[in-house]
């Protein structure tokens, strides 16, 4: 019996995406991509410390109907406590969001968050709330606290 006799074997190799990522670890990211997105959250700090002029996110917020795999409008966010010392900036855009399962990546409305520090030092508090198009989604009331180390 040579060695070309023997009987083949074929390993099997965990499935890639176009990066070379294995599929299962992509997947996991945007599940858990979507549920941060989704998932209320009562209060919480942006940072440890912003020095003037300094932005974070505070959240980006988005809908898909899973079902039928469509992106909706934008969700509608209200600021509801304005920051003494800094800025709450809305902003409204477009972006790819992937939305699992069979739908893959669905372009849908978009709304980001961002606090802007202003120059003073102290402690900043503020609030918004999210509303989404699907009737039977509650709002989402959010608010925040921000430390400030100023000039």
């Amino acid at each position: 019996m040579s060695i070309n006799d023997a009987p083949r074997t074929r390993t099997r190799r965990p499935a890639r995406s176009l990066l070379g990522v294995p599929r299962t670890v992509v997947a996991l990211g945007a599940v858990a991509a979507l549920l941060y997105a989704t998932c209320p959250t009562a209060a919480f700090a942006a940072s440890p410390a912003l020095r003037p002029g300094q932005e974070v996110v505070l959240g980006t917020y988005f809908e898909i109907w899973p079902g039928v795999c469509q992106g909706v409008a934008r969700p509608v966010v209200v600021i509801t406590q304005r920051p003494m010392l800094g800025e709450l900036i809305v902003q409204g855009g477009q972006a790819p969001h992937d939305a699992g399962g069979k739908c893959g990546r669905i372009p849908t409305g978009t709304t980001t968050v961002l606090y802007r520090a202003g120059a003073a030092a102290g402690d900043d508090t503020y609030a918004w709330e999210v509303r989404y198009q699907h009737a039977r989604r509650a709002p989402m009331k959010l608010n925040g606290r921000q430390t400030l180390t100023g000039r």
